[in-house]
């Protein structure tokens, strides 16, 4: 039996996938190209992915891969601007994958159900985690209802995968924290 790559090959040849993806489309990559670039045989990657299908949801799997972490900062203010921070600069780099993935998982399924469970699942449960952790807490508030918080910070980076839009600068989280973040959900 053939060794098992480790897991720097697989990530190298994954990165190879996904650059050949976003230079070509999804349609006209082929597993020829991808071992070609990558310096692999096509047998070694028919062993560990047995399709094309599987090799393309697999580059997506390693775009979410530890991209979204819950911040802890000890307040809401640093929790929520940590937050931001994070997915924007997430979105500075990833911009481009994640633009060309929504287009092209409207004609797969399958691409769309992992760029739905690898990165927007994860980014959601970051807001979901903050609004458990704040909820009733002294300074928040009261009634306000934190889910809108989420839906708050989601529009904002919804915007940024509209074409040419600028990257959102750190002086703008820090600005949109303080004055649309706080007033609406901290007691002054």
């Amino acid at each position: 039996m053939p060794p098992r790559l480790t897991r720097e090959r697989e990530d190298e040849i994954l990165a190879v996938a996904f650059e050949l993806m976003m230079e070509q489309g999804l349609d006209r990559v082929t597993i020829d190209a991808v071992a070609a670039r990558a310096g692999a045989s096509k047998a070694t990657l028919y062993r560990r992915w047995p399709s094309k299908d599987e090799l393309f949801i697999a580059a997506v799997q390693r775009l979410g891969r530890d991209a979204f972490r819950v911040p802890d900062e000890g307040s809401f203010r640093e929790d929520v601007l940590a937050a931001l921070r994070n997915s924007a600069r997430w979105l500075a780099e990833n911009r481009a994958v994640v633009q060309f993935l929504i287009y092209a998982s409207r004609r797969e399924p399958a691409l769309e159900r992992e760029l739905q469970r690898q990165v927007a699942e994860p980014h959601d449960a970051v807001w979901l985690t903050l609004i458990e952790r704040w909820r009733g807490r002294a300074g928040m508030r009261p009634g306000i209802d934190l889910g809108w918080l989420h839906r708050v910070c989601e529009g904002l980076f919804t915007s940024q995968l509209l074409p040419n839009e600028p990257a959102l600068s750190d002086d703008y989280l820090v600005r949109f924290t303080d004055e649309i973040v706080l007033p609406l959900f901290t007691v002054s």
